[in-house]
């Protein structure tokens, strides 16, 4: 069971039988499979026969989906990770898998989750595993405590998941805008270097070496953008807008509506159908809403004429029919596509314009520098490690807060919303310790995390410290 609001990033894969379930959702490090069992008990006589088919089915799903998305094995396994003096064929099935599979279990405090209905005895059953090479998700893993109202023989483990969920917005939520952009003119700068300051102080207080880099650029992602929202001025209120301006035309209806309504109140507000008061009542707003709907045509035949009409060049009427468009499904002009075929003036330039504006286009030569640059640092980390396995650039925090200031300004936030300007007007004392972190952390493994694939700023940053390093000895 999942949230009806993520239910559009969830997708339920069809491996596994009545034991097992699979799903798989986008998250912001990257896609994730969620694997639920309910493992055979002992005590029947095909009972290790079945628990094994189990655990090949979670293999099953483990071997197709480890290459390209992280793994999470979660449920009730009917088997203890604990070390027992007496282990039962489930605790050693399991132990024998995990390690077959290098499959190992959150820290989660050491207590029963499954509680015999007569008392006599309890156990640790249910848990949350990973792929040891594979970056941790979730933190926080806890038992609750056990409700009177709990009728189940187990307690509820829980887990918060670090990466966030991915949704895929509506066409409605898109043409609002994606995440608020800061304004740095706005920003107060002492402000804001202050609360970077404490925030990743705190973050670094608590930290405990080895912790992986994508960890730790999530955690510093949200710290700079909270910390941006609370420095910038917040903008002032709009003035209200003047009392609605009725049409002249529908001025009159409108008056004759307003009194059959309030002479109908003066009555008690009969609702008998023969009541002289209601029949008016009903009249003069029927007339009312004939006008407005009548009104609303006449505009909108009004605006298209308009529309066709203009010159290829009126650049106000293409915006305003683009803004149109853009609008709710109601208020769009569907007709315009319709009297496009026709030959009124303009028309051959807005069919152009929308045929243009809606075919991919591909280029040999899009962004060929970039690719160019891309490519050399590549050459130059694989030729470092061909010439010596051994060699890590040797890294010197002083060094970093040089190469982010070279970082350029007003360029487009990355899919994570963390823009230069966040690293570069950030505390660098605790900017400098944060990025001596994660760059240190993916060095020893001579691989580029995912998440810093879609991270502008730290990309960047990583980029120009491997350039200098490679050039500077």
């Amino acid at each position: 069971m999942w949230h009806k609001d993520i239910s559009p990033a969830i997708k339920v894969l069809p491996d596994g039988g009545n034991r097992l379930i699979a799903i798989q959702c986008e998250t912001d490090a990257g896609p994730l499979t969620l694997i639920n069992t309910y493992m055979p008990t002992e005590g029947t006589k095909d009972a290790t026969t079945s628990y094994q088919a189990v655990l090949d089915e979670v293999m099953a799903v483990i071997t197709r989906c480890a290459d390209n998305s992280m793994i999470i094995w979660t449920g009730d396994l009917n088997a203890s990770m604990i070390k027992r003096s007496h282990p039962t064929k489930n605790d050693k099935l399991l132990e024998s898998f995990c390690m077959e599979n290098n499959l190992s279990k959150y820290d989660m405090p050491n207590q029963p989750t499954y509680h015999h209905f007569t008392g006599l005895s309890s156990s640790q059953l249910d848990y949350f595993l990973r792929l040891s090479h594979q970056r941790i998700l979730l933190e926080n893993v806890n038992i609750d405590k056990r409700h009177p109202c709990n009728n189940s023989a187990h307690d509820a483990v829980k887990a918060d998941l670090i990466p966030k969920i991915h949704l895929k917005r509506t066409s409605a939520q898109q043409m609002d805008g994606g995440p608020h952009r800061i304004r740095w003119d706005k920003v107060n700068m002492k402000r804001y270097k202050t609360l970077t300051g404490e925030r990743l102080k705190s973050m670094l207080d608590v930290i405990q070496e080895p912790i992986h880099p994508e960890l730790l650029i999530l955690r510093t992602n949200e710290i700079l953008k909270k910390s941006a929202s609370d420095a910038e001025e917040k903008p002032k209120p709009r003035k209200k807008r003047q009392g609605f301006q009725w049409d002249r035309q529908l001025k009159p209806y409108v008056t004759r509506s307003k009194k059959a309504h309030w002479e109908w109140k003066q009555q008690a507000s009969p609702i008998e159908t023969g009541s002289s008061a209601n029949i008016a009542r009903k009249d003069a707003k029927k007339q009312l809403r004939r006008m407005q709907r009548q009104l609303a045509a006449e505009a909108r035949t009004q605006l298209f004429q308009e529309i066709m009409d203009s010159a290829e060049t009126d650049r106000v009427k293409m915006f305003k029919l683009i803004r149109k468009q853009a609008g709710k499904v109601g208020s769009r002009l569907a007709q315009c596509i319709i009297e496009f075929k026709g030959n009124s003036k303009g028309a051959n330039g807005w069919m152009n314009y929308f045929e243009d504006l809606a075919t991919p286009k591909w280029y040999d030569t899009y962004d060929k520098p970039a690719m160019e640059a891309a490519k050399f640092k590549h050459l130059l980390i694989a030729s470092l490690e061909h010439e010596n396995p051994s060699y890590l650039p040797v890294l010197e925090k002083e060094r970093i807060g040089s190469f982010v200031q070279q970082l350029n300004n007003g360029k487009a936030a990355d899919a994570y919303g963390i823009a230069a300007e966040h690293i570069k007007y950030a505390s660098n004392d605790e900017a400098t310790a944060v990025l001596f972190l994660i760059i240190n952390g993916i060095f020893p493994e001579w691989k580029i995390p995912f998440i810093i694939r879609n991270s502008t700023a730290v990309a960047s940053s990583l980029d120009a410290y491997l350039i200098c390093s490679a050039a500077m000895p």
